[in-house]
């Protein structure tokens, strides 16, 4: 790790950002630069980092000075904390005067921060040892007075200093860990890991809108699995997904279930494709069988626990400020992973129609990973099942002419003009209709036939009356 680190591959956008700035004059004559933060850390494991950081003794002033006088835009981001972001060949580059911080008053910033000239006191303020490493450019030269590159060839997660003092400071930095551990694959020490659990109250005072991302990250990380049982068994569960904690308790019903219910949304949401909306689904789809589990004849039920656990996820989605495209996709894949495979064509068609063509994709991931994450001994039936009903779902969409009233051959014009109306609702439920008609029949449809359709439903007495009763189509 360390002779690949050692001359690190940059972008020519980053490098000639940070020698424009070693070439102007700081505070102690030639301005020092270092590349900082997740960007290294990422390109000390192999990785290929997305943001770049750079640090600097130069004041924000001076930074945009040097930048303007490249012909780069430089906008003050965080002017209070010295953050100037320069547009460099299109790519934004946070550039950050060394600095160090007062107190954490409120338990999620400093009271204040002053400028300082040594990148060691920079990193000191740092949360974890791998984001506390520092390479200067040009040069090369690393300060790593922490110690972050060993840990990261021992893949080891730990705070700058005492955990205590760092979580105290900011409590997302307890649900950082958590996310950087399942990201990055390390292990959190345990020092780090117990200050964890005692302080896992102090992410109460941290902002939803921070929270929700750091979750949904957790979610889509190669160590999701692991990161959620450490969000749990820490007490960080309890703060911000509540929901979760009751299933922990629940045990395997033994017949289709052979995991304790925890177990099972974990292996769920492990082994579905990690996309927002069906990780999300995932971890949710069982979350209500704990308040709706009733034994009758000796077999335990679940009824209606579809229902409730979509109910559940939507006030957590809302309570975490999740994006509303997310958080809808995800709810409806919730209310619909208990779908049985008896369903026809004109309902799988429907489906796609409700949900879209991924939406109704990510439903059938769910569904077999639901099937394949209970452990059951049903589990090699279900699946023979499962693919009979996909093959026949492909041929249903293959067959399809029509999924929205927007793929109709007819439109609301060609219903205004038919029937002399004036736009508003009824023309939306003569389409509603005609819909109806294409998703049971994809033959129908044709324009000739629509607009005969359309006359007809129009000459009805109620209208829609007799509207799969159109004449035979030979």
């Amino acid at each position: 790790m360390h002779n690949r680190a050692m001359t690190p591959e940059l972008p020519d956008d980053v490098l000639a950002l940070a020698h424009a700035l070693a070439g102007a004059s700081g505070p102690a004559g030639r301005a020092q630069v270092f590349l900082v933060g997740g960007a290294l850390r990422d390109a000390l494991l192999g990785r290929v980092p997305h943001d770049y950081d750079l640090a600097t003794d130069l004041t924000p002033e001076a930074v945009a000075r040097v930048a303007r006088a490249h012909g780069w835009a430089a906008l003050p981001t965080g002017e209070r904390f010295g953050t100037v972001s320069v547009i460099v060949f299109d790519r934004p580059i946070e550039v950050t005067t060394f600095r160090a911080e007062a107190e954490y008053a409120d338990g999620r910033r400093p009271a204040s921060v002053s400028f300082v000239r040594d990148v060691r006191l920079d990193l000191a303020r740092r949360d974890f040892t791998v984001n506390a490493i520092a390479l200067e450019l040009p040069g090369g030269r690393w300060i790593d007075p922490f110690g972050g590159r060993e840990d990261l060839r021992r893949r080891l997660l730990r705070t700058v200093g005492d955990p205590a003092e760092r979580f105290r400071e900011d409590g997302l930095r307890l649900l950082r860990a958590v996310r950087l551990a399942a990201e990055l694959l390390l292990r959190i020490e345990d020092a780090t890991a117990l200050a964890m659990a005692v302080h896992a109250e102090g992410l109460g005072r941290v902002a939803a809108e921070r929270v929700g991302p750091e979750l949904q990250r957790l979610l889509l990380a190669p160590g999701a699995a692991e990161g959620l049982r450490r969000l749990v068994f820490s007490g960080l569960a309890s703060v911000a997904l509540p929901e979760l904690v009751p299933a922990v308790g629940l045990p395997p019903d033994h017949e289709y279930h052979a995991l304790p219910l925890f177990e099972h949304l974990v292996e769920v949401t492990r082994l579905v494709p990690p996309r927002p909306a069906l990780r999300w689904a995932a971890l949710f789809h069982d979350v209500a069988k704990p308040f709706c589990r009733t034994e009758e004849g000796g077999r335990v039920h679940y009824y209606g626990h579809d229902t409730l656990g979509a109910e559940m996820f939507a006030a957590a989605a809302r309570r975490l400020r999740l994006e509303r495209r997310v958080a809808e996709a995800a709810q409806q894949l919730i209310a619909r992973h208990m779908f049985t495979f008896d369903m026809g064509p004109k309902g799988m068609r429907r489906v796609v129609a409700q949900l879209g063509e991924e939406g109704a994709r990510d439903l059938l991931a769910l569904k077999l990973a639901d099937m394949a994450g209970t452990g059951g001994r049903f589990v090699g039936a279900a699946y023979d099942a499962f693919l009979a009903f996909r093959e026949r779902f492909e041929a249903a969409l293959a067959e399809a002419t029509a999924f929205t009233v927007r793929d109709l051959a007819v439109d609301g014009h060609d219903v205004m003009r038919e029937l002399g109306l004036a736009p508003g609702p009824r023309v939306g439920r003569v389409l509603a209709v005609l819909l109806e008609e294409v998703l049971e029949d994809p033959a129908a449809n044709d324009r000739a036939h629509l607009l005969q359709r359309i006359r007809e439903i129009g000459a009805s007495p109620e209208e829609g009356a007799g509207a799969g009763e159109g004449p035979a189509r030979g």
